[in-house]
């Protein structure tokens, strides 16, 4: 179970990439639990209609680009999960727009993995 866990999880993260770089946002908002909490930096968002209109904010200053994740790192205990990947944002020109690591806390409802917290950290823009 733990396998398929930890598969399902790595899902979930490129399903949040593929939405986030063809700007489905909406689709993106549906990866995270109604009550879940988004933090970047020294800025925290609570609740996916605060986590989706972020996202739309984010959008309306900056060009479409390219996410690229990697060394995801999961532990699945039960119905929750801790992982920590690390992303390269590609820009549209083709330079690295940013880079870091994200910290999520997801949980499994109704047989589904959602965000519960992630944590963006950029440690290069």
């Amino acid at each position: 179970m733990e396998l398929e866990g930890t598969a399902t999880v790595e899902q979930l993260i490129a399903r949040y990439a593929h939405a986030i770089d063809d700007r489905r946002f909406d689709d993106a908002g549906r990866l995270f639990a109604t009550d879940a909490r988004l933090v970047v930096g020294r800025h925290t968002f609570d609740g996916r209609d605060a986590i989706v209109a972020t996202m739309l904010a984010a959008a309306a200053s900056s060009e479409p680009g390219k996410h690229i994740c990697t060394n995801i790192d999961a532990e699945v205990d039960g119905m929750h999960a801790t992982v920590a990947s690390d992303f390269v944002m590609i820009a549209s020109n083709r330079t690295v727009a940013s880079a870091g690591r994200y910290l999520d806390q997801l949980i499994c409802t109704d047989g589904r993995w959602q965000f519960q917290q992630r944590q963006i950290v950029v440690t290069i823009k």
